[in-house]
């Protein structure tokens, strides 16, 4: 991945404290509902709205950080990391590199 404008929105959704830590609960816990998320993160860290965590986690599936699923069984929709490991490479430009979960390199 060296496309400039995909590696920009990548570090963008990247940016952020708040995502930063959401992703961390996630990447430590597996799946889990927004209202999961919210209860871990106010638990961790600061109580915010609801509402401002739904719409993180969102800016996160959008930039291909997360993922999310419909559970059928729970009736949840559940968010899930798919970015195992993220180098960036800066030798002769920038390089990215993002290995998913299931080990596909891009």
């Amino acid at each position: 991945m060296n496309d400039a404008k995909t590696i920009a929105r990548l570090l963008k959704s990247l940016s952020s404290e708040t995502r930063i830590e959401l992703l961390e609960i996630i990447s430590e816990k597996g799946e889990l509902s927004a209202a999961e998320v919210f209860r871990e993160y106010s638990q961790r860290y600061k109580p915010l709205r609801r509402e401002s965590i739904y719409r993180e986690l969102e800016k996160m599936v959008e930039t291909g950080v997360l993922s999310k699923k419909y559970c059928t069984r729970s009736k949840k929709i559940l968010y899930y990391t798919t970015i195992n490991t993220l180098v960036i490479r800066l030798e002769k430009g920038v390089h990215v590199e993002i290995i998913s979960k299931n080990s596909k390199k891009e």
